[in-house]
């Protein structure tokens, strides 16, 4: 307000000097001239200390001051406090108002690269005069609004990504709300995709290994999980349809039956594969020994058991349990026939034996009982026969002698006549 009195007196002045000036030219130069001159010296020092105090207040030159002005206005400032010669002038303040924005840009610079480093809970010093701290404030709640919002979010991806496809999260406002679109996206493209493979594994269970998940339903990495899905169920469906076609061919008498190797560990198959292949081999190998043997007489023949495990031991043991069912009875019908054939009918088969075995102990105990019977009996008729011969020849001596005799008294009596 002083400077713009002052300027308006020193222009009401230089107006009156002008009059003066301009009244003296027409005045007697001898009169009005030495009052002119002094008039204009006095004119031109009033306006020589007015500008000196008006730079005093502006704190230097006008064009430095218009020049400070515009650099503020294109956001140059500088971190310099003014000095003391110049700290209550209008530079003065334009300098301090340049260091406070600098100050709160730094400060600012400061906060973003800790949050850029991941410390969000940085915030910006508030202790600043008047709308300044009132703009820090603001700043940290606004970022507060923003972290808290994105907490929420991120603790609903979480709970997400530990399987709890329900957890909530509330409805943001306005612009906010396409928080929740996508995360709802997200939560119904993962609901879907479990609810596809649920679907596939029930129905796979049910035994149509046939159920695929439909992929077109999905787009991006949901897509091609859920082909993934289908492909990797399907590699194994198709190892396992080799191996029991393998298996199949195996069932049905061909041991030859190739399978292909299977990568990693999935080479398994192939170690169970190739040791069934082995067992029912050597089972057959057994088998084919055994026959072999009992074909060339040699009934004391047996596997060796300890070759196999499981079931296939039992399974030779069980050969071997037979044959040797069969061969015992056998032996001790041998050993009848033996018997029979030295003329000893006095052995018997005597174990005890089912079905055909048994009606083989039966039919030869019984052939061994009635061939005693028929030679006991050509015993007894033997001995009445030799009883009856000796009679017989008894009486042919007694017939003889009577023969004799008569032959002698019809001797005698050829003799008389």
């Amino acid at each position: 307000m002083n400077i713009t009195i002052r300027i308006l007196a020193l222009t009401a002045t230089a107006l009156f000097a002008l009059m003066t000036l301009t009244l003296a030219s027409n005045l007697a130069a001898a009169v009005i001239m030495p009052i002119a001159i002094v008039a204009a010296i006095a004119i031109a020092l009033q306006g020589w200390l007015l500008q000196r105090s008006l730079a005093n207040q502006l704190g230097g030159d006008l064009q430095a001051l218009v020049e400070l002005g515009q650099q503020l206005v294109r956001g140059e400032t500088s971190p310099t406090p003014p000095t003391p010669a110049i700290a209550g002038s209008l530079r003065g303040s334009l300098q301090q108002l340049s260091v406070q924005i600098e100050g709160l840009a730094q400060n600012l610079q400061h906060v973003f690269e800790e949050h850029a480093r991941g410390d969000i809970d940085v915030t910006l010093n508030t202790r600043l005069p008047g709308l300044y701290g009132e703009m820090a404030q603001g700043i940290n709640a606004l970022v507060a609004s923003h972290i808290d919002v994105k907490k929420k979010a991120m603790a609903c991806v979480f709970s997400i990504a530990q399987g709890n496809l329900g957890a909530p999260l509330e409805a943001f406002p306005g612009k906010k709300a396409f928080i929740n679109d996508n995360l709802e996206t997200l939560r119904g493209n993962l609901t879907s995709l479990l609810s596809e493979m649920r679907r596939m594994a029930d129905e796979h269970d049910k035994g149509d290994i046939d159920v695929v998940i439909d992929a077109s339903r999905f787009q991006g990495s949901y897509g091609e999980i859920a082909q993934g899905i289908n492909d990797m169920v399907a590699g194994h469906i198709s190892v396992k349809k080799k191996a029991m076609a393998c298996i199949k061919a195996f069932s049905e008498g061909d041991l030859t039956a190739p399978l292909e190797q299977f990568p990693g560990k999935k080479a398994f198959i192939n170690d169970s594969i190739e040791t069934l292949r082995r067992n029912i081999q050597a089972l057959i190998e057994d088998t084919q020994m055994l026959s072999q043997a009992a074909l060339d007489g040699r009934l004391d023949t047996r596997a060796d058991a300890n070759r196999h495990e499981g079931d296939f031991r039992r399974i030779v043991n069980g050969i071997n349990d037979t044959l040797e069912a069969i061969v015992t009875p056998l032996r001790e019908a041998m050993s009848v026939i033996e018997g029979m054939a030295s003329g000893d009918l006095t052995r018997t088969m005597n174990g005890r034996y089912n079905g055909n075995l048994d009606e083989l102990q039966q039919s030869l105990n019984a052939t061994v009982r009635k061939l005693a019977d028929v030679i006991g009996q050509v015993h007894q008729s033997t001995g009445m026969l030799s009883n009856a011969a000796e009679e017989i020849s008894a009486t042919a001596q007694s017939l003889s002698q009577a023969a004799s005799s008569q032959a002698a008294s019809v001797e005698e009596t050829s003799a008389s006549m």
